[in-house]
């Protein structure tokens, strides 16, 4: 029977110390240690924990990488063995100001994760971020799913050992020491995604692997003349850190702030399975949501956050702000602010919080708070929210207030943001500016029913000349059935008066 050795607290990685693999296969196979660990696999052998994500990798394999036998299997693995998202790193640095879409996804994406990746110390300065490339995010992505592929007899052992061993090369070749892999892995990931909820577990995982001494990482060295190298780096890295590797400990400040909050009687558990727990009881709250159960849900985010899993503390302060316990969700939101990953979703929720409130210049000093931090995708977010919410109480001038500011901080789909401020002007009777502002989204997207609706408009206020203008449009782009009705019905204005 294997031996499985656990590594980490909150963070449980196994391996098995008796590998029947080469130290070189199983360093190469702990090049997906991040994707490993959230599915129960075993670091270094082809094992896995019975019970986890491996019994759903069929749907997932097909919902998230589009495999679903053995040619798409191929298609992906050969994708990432020779383009991956590698192959557009040094494009998106060429044309980071330019508007393509894919451009600015990455751009902002970049953006987004800065805090994050200063407080991981895997950058001191943008300058930093042109010095580390993402081929790691591909090659472990290529491990990873290669197990997958082989697990489900998409490809053949031999040729799943080629991909990885194939990545294990690049990654030899590219790479003095654990530490330079693991973060451009991580920033691979940052410029693939941006920051997201379960971005702690990535983090601590990474965390872990350079810090515990029974870690593969840290026992099989990538280049053992490196060494030195990689003891300095990894030094700067879990010293900068260190607000990781604290919320790691088995009794942590959150935790014992959950504690005095609901009168638990017991200590959080120091058990290395806790955070199994926490899954399972996070999961287990998932399926109440869906199935409309709020109540039960939150008893057992509750138990998930008080096993580790942070994440949950947000699902309970939005069932508490649904709720109007606005109190309740304040702290949650208050106690996600002590998590580097969560701390903007906090203040998003804070700023909810304060707006059905109407407390605005708290919610005001939130969306500020975001703005200068996280560039600009939370403030704008949190004003559209503020528009939306607006305008279903039909304080159409508000809202248009709202809409205004998301439009100030550039928000990418422009469009759908100036299709809700010329609703609002409607609603005002103020069909002058609804036109403006509907000719401004028709310039970004042309389209006939825009065309429909101005014409409408300026017939309405009796502006034939500029109704003509919009009609003359649509016949140049080839709506020859909307020119037709428009210019009846134009002719019908004009000899009524």
């Amino acid at each position: 029977m294997p031996e499985y050795l656990k590594i980490g607290i909150n963070t449980v990685l196994r391996i098995d110390t008796q590998s029947p693999f080469s130290k070189e296969d199983q360093q190469a196979l702990s090049l997906s240690a991040m994707l490993s660990w959230s599915n129960g696999w075993v670091l270094n052998t082809l094992d896995y924990i019975p019970g986890k994500v491996h019994n759903r990798r069929r749907e997932s394999m097909k919902t998230s990488w589009g495999i679903n036998n053995r040619d798409s299997a191929l298609e992906v693995l050969n994708w990432l063995s020779t383009e991956g998202h590698r192959s557009t790193w040094n494009e998106t640095f060429a044309n980071f100001f330019e508007p393509s879409e894919f451009i600015s996804n990455y751009a902002n994406n970049l953006l987004y994760s800065e805090i994050a990746l200063k407080d991981l110390g895997i950058i001191d300065s943008w300058e930093d971020v042109c010095k580390i490339d993402i081929d790691a995010w591909d090659w472990g992505r290529l491990v990873f799913l290669a197990r997958y592929c082989y697990l489900d007899d998409y490809i053949t052992e031999d040729e799943f050992w080629e991909y990885v061993r194939l990545a294990y090369s690049e990654v030899k070749q590219r790479y003095k020491n654990w530490a330079e892999y693991s973060n451009a892995y991580i920033l691979g990931r940052f410029v693939w995604g941006g920051p997201q909820q379960n971005d702690e577990d990535l983090m601590l995982v990474h965390l872990t692997m350079l810090e515990e001494p029974e870690s593969i990482w840290n026992k099989l060295p990538l280049h053992p003349q490196h060494v030195s190298e990689y003891e300095a780096q990894k030094s700067k890295i879990l010293k900068k850190a260190t607000f990781f590797i604290e919320h790691a400990t088995p009794v942590w400040t959150l935790q014992n702030k959950l504690q005095q909050k609901f009168s638990l009687s017991k200590l959080f558990s120091s058990d290395k399975d806790a955070e199994e727990k926490g899954i399972r009881d996070y999961e287990k709250a998932k399926q109440y949501k869906q199935n409309g159960d709020t109540k039960k849900a939150r008893e057992y985010f509750l138990l998930a956050a008080q096993n580790g899993r942070h994440k949950a503390m947000l699902e309970i302060a939005t069932i508490d702000l649904k709720d109007k316990n606005y109190q309740s969700a304040t702290e949650f939101y208050t106690m996600a602010l002590d998590i580097p990953t969560l701390k903007m979703n906090g203040h998003f929720g804070l700023g909810l919080v304060a707006f059905y409130q109407n407390n605005m210049s708290v919610f005001q000093e939130h969306a500020d708070y975001l703005h200068s931090h996280y560039s600009s995708v939370f403030p704008l977010n949190l004003y559209l929210q503020e528009g939306e919410l607006l305008y279903a109480q039909k304080q159409y001038q508000k809202a248009i207030t709202a809409y205004t500011k998301t439009l100030g901080y550039g928000i990418e789909d422009r469009f759908s943001v100036l299709i809700k401020l010329a609703s609002c002007y409607v609603m005002l009777d103020e069909r002058n500016e609804a036109i403006d502002v509907y000719a401004q989204a028709y310039y970004i997207q042309p389209k006939p029913k825009l065309i429909e609706i101005m014409v409408t408009l300026l017939l309405e206020l009796k502006q034939f000349e500029p109704a003509k203008e919009w009609i003359a449009i649509a016949g140049e782009n080839g709506w020859k059935d909307l020119e037709i009705d428009l210019k009846e019905r134009l002719d019908d204005e004009v000899r009524e008066n």
